[in-house]
């Protein structure tokens, strides 16, 4: 019964989240590219006039029912009465700045050298080079889109390397690598040295975004892992402990993928806190499918290692399946609420709608926890397979020239766990590789979300396409197809 509302619950959600309309507002022009609208007057097209001088246009405005209050190191979002908003950025040229400070400092020291700090060179077509006031000749966005924290400022003053060109069209050229920067990748700062201060550009750190092919390669995994769940589900005559472990795993993998990928695919547009509650139950589905690998593990070794061992509860499993999941998602959400500094934080703020894996606090809520999973079961799985050389003789004795049933169950599992477990120690790799070297090594990022997205055929092909496990869906099938045929038959033979 509980695999069966899990099934369901899985194709269900499936169903739900493919349903929802496509948006890709918040993509294309994030929370500090918008204005508010509240004072500005509605015009008879729809569209309205801010500032009585830029008309924004409606498929440009949007309802917003949150704010976010940005600093140079912190987003944070605060729920507010719903509000029209319109991107500023659609019809206007705009420059960012890492924060509002560049504007009160210039209010505060206004004056003549002051003024020629803020005016830059700036690249038109043609090759025109004019200078530009960057508050006065641009419209500021105030707030970084993007991680500063771990960004850099080009300054040709202090290195020459770090020469940088502003066009017209607000994209920057970095000149080192001859890179064209958006205004998602950097922003422009003040930096002081001595009695002098210098204005820059930060470039933003490296990030790296769902790409793909992997959100397709999930999505192609999806069905493999529903086929794998029904399999056992309604091809299996007793469904003992171990059986429900696995689907219970297997339903967690499928619910975790469905929801990334609906909602990447969909471009689903949230507000702050359906956003987070996503957020927070993609984080539960994936703790919870390590939890669950653990449980797999350790029953495992157990069943093979102790031959008194007696199958346990599932109720004594889902305790612990379903607990430690989620007292870890309220940890996180009480680090999310907390007032511990925005490094500490898991990362979800305004429109982001996950844990961020791109700073440092992800190794607190996501790689730590995979590293454990990853030592505990590989522990016991070594542990069986020096138990199984140790003492081979016995178990030869005891299970004859046959098969040993439990012995294939943990050959199973364990390339299930050899296949996740060189996907999480890549992950793990990738991580510090990232935080030391950045996001430029792509091809590391590639072999992870190949093995990580495929895992729902992977399991597929490893649980249902062999020979036996197709006979037993056969027989089982033909057994129903009988029975109903008998029974069609009794039916006419009494009319």
């Amino acid at each position: 019964m509980f695999s069966d509302i899990l099934c369901h619950l899985t194709l269900a959600l499936i169903l739900s989240f493919c349903t929802q309309t496509k948006s890709d507002f918040t993509k294309i022009c994030p929370f500090v590219y918008t204005v508010d609208l509240t004072e500005s007057p509605l015009l008879a097209n729809g569209s309205y006039l801010y500032h009585n001088d830029t008309v924004i246009p409606p498929q440009f405005v949007r309802d917003y029912n949150y704010t976010i209050l940005i600093d140079k190191n912190n987003k944070n979002s605060k729920n507010i009465r719903t509000h029209k908003r319109g991107c500023i950025c659609a019809v206007k040229q705009c420059l960012p700045f890492c924060s509002d400070e560049m504007d009160k400092f210039y209010e505060k020291f206004k004056s003549p050298p002051v003024d020629q700090g803020f005016i830059k060179n700036v690249t038109f077509s043609g090759g025109l080079v004019l200078k530009k006031h960057l508050l006065h000749d641009f419209f500021p966005i105030y707030g970084n889109v993007c991680d500063i924290e771990n960004g850099y400022m080009l300054s040709p003053e202090v290195e020459e390397h770090n020469e940088w060109t502003l066009y017209e069209n607000s994209i920057l050229l970095r000149h080192h690598d001859q890179r064209n920067l958006t205004l998602k990748e950097y922003c422009f700062d003040i930096e002081k040295r001595g009695d002098q201060f210098l204005i820059n550009p930060i470039v933003c750190g490296e990030t790296i975004d769902i790409p793909w092919f992997k959100i397709w390669a999930m999505a192609f995994s999806i069905p493999f892992l529903i086929i794998t769940i029904i399999c056992n589900c309604y091809f299996t005559q007793t469904i003992d402990a171990r059986g429900k472990c696995f689907i219970t795993y297997l339903s967690f993998v499928s619910l975790s993928y469905t929801l990334i990928c609906c909602y990447t695919i969909s471009g689903v547009d949230l507000s702050s806190i359906p956003c987070q509650l996503f957020g927070f139950t993609v984080y539960y589905t994936i703790i919870a499918y390590l939890t669950w690998t653990c449980i797999l593990s350790y029953d495992t070794w157990k069943s093979v290692t102790d031959m008194n061992y007696n199958d346990p509860s599932f109720g004594y499993y889902s305790l612990v399946g379903f607990l430690i999941p989620l007292v870890m998602t309220m940890l996180t959400f009480l680090a999310h609420i907390s007032t511990l500094p925005d490094q500490w934080k898991p990362g979800m703020a305004g429109d982001v709608c996950a844990v961020d894996t791109l700073r440092w606090s992800a190794l607190i809520y996501y790689y730590i926890p995979c590293t454990v999973v990853f030592v505990y079961s590989l522990i016991l799985y070594i542990w069986i397979v020096v138990f199984k050389k140790k003492h081979s003789a016995e178990l030869k004795k005891l299970f004859g020239q046959g098969p040993e049933p439990l012995l294939e169950r943990f050959a199973l599992l364990f390339r299930i766990f050899l296949f996740m477990g060189i996907s999480w120690s890549l992950d793990i790799l990738s991580y510090f590789f990232r935080m030391a070297f950045g996001a430029q090594e792509y091809f590391i990022y590639i072999a992870l979300d190949l093995f990580n997205a495929f895992h729902g055929f992977f399991v597929f092909v490893t649980f249902i396409c062999k020979k036996s496990v197709m006979n037993k869906i056969k027989e089982r099938l033909a057994l129903r197809y009988n029975i109903k045929s008998n029974l069609l038959k009794n039916k006419d033979n009494i009319k």
